[in-house]
């Protein structure tokens, strides 16, 4: 049927559902016919419902909600528009960097991004491309989609970036301007630990030497980690 057509109805659906609800839910017991008890005396009159729409349209924060789902529109456009694919053919090109640099590169893209567009939608257009990436470099795919994944959470500059950083500009206390000032700092701070964990005790906490047995099919020649920490060789696990 129409309703419930894939994809039509979803988690927002039951949420959306229960607000309206709340529309016309009464706020306490009504006073009339079997409803109304003998100690009440007042005029018998309709109850108010939980939620007014003069109070939702006068305390709802209207910025904050465009802002997050603009946020969302956007990653969702990114897909739509094959910008996605366009920027998996560009990191494709890359392919020849050596893995510490691939990793510092990417990591500092989707750090500065994830300011732009919030942490699902980014890390939902990245990782299928660095997947792809590390089957076609024969790199171990956690070692570019751990990193990656994380800076998707390093989204301290902007207020579109989270919904938590929205919320505080929402309050008038902070300014944009002090957001991106600390933020830039945090998110720079942030990419270097990322880039110094992943080449030191993150190759052997995730086994970056040696190929998973999953990935054994697009992996089956030797090749050199480097790294300029600790250098390796990445290999199938026979």
């Amino acid at each position: 049927t129409y309703f419930f057509v894939r994809g039509y109805v979803s988690d927002a659906s039951t949420v959306i559902l229960v607000v309206i609800f709340l529309f016309f839910w009464p706020s306490r017991r009504p006073n009339f016919m079997c409803c109304r008890t003998s100690e009440d005396t007042h005029a018998s009159e309709p109850a108010p419902s939980i939620l007014e729409w003069s109070t939702t349209s006068r305390k709802m924060p209207w910025g904050l909600l465009l802002l997050v789902g603009g946020g969302f529109a956007l990653a969702d456009g990114i897909k739509v528009s094959g910008l996605s694919s366009l920027m998996g053919r560009v990191f494709q090109a890359a392919a020849g960097f050596p893995p510490a640099a691939l990793v510092l590169i990417l990591t500092t893209i989707v750090a500065f991004l994830t300011e732009l567009v919030s942490n699902g939608p980014v890390a939902a257009i990245f990782l299928p491309i660095l997947a792809n990436l590390a089957e076609g470099t024969c790199i171990h795919p956690y070692y570019l989609m751990v990193p990656a994944t994380i800076a998707c959470s390093l989204a301290f500059m902007l207020p579109v970036g989270n919904p938590p950083n929205a919320i505080v500009v929402s309050c008038d206390r902070i300014q944009v301007y002090d957001m991106i000032r600390s933020g830039f700092t945090l998110n720079l701070v942030g990419i270097l630990v990322l880039n110094i964990a992943i080449n030191t005790y993150g190759i052997p906490l995730y086994q970056l030497n040696h190929s998973p047995a999953w990935a054994q099919d697009f992996c089956t020649e030797n090749r050199t980690f480097s790294s300029p920490l600790l250098n390796a060789t990445l290999h199938p696990v026979l």
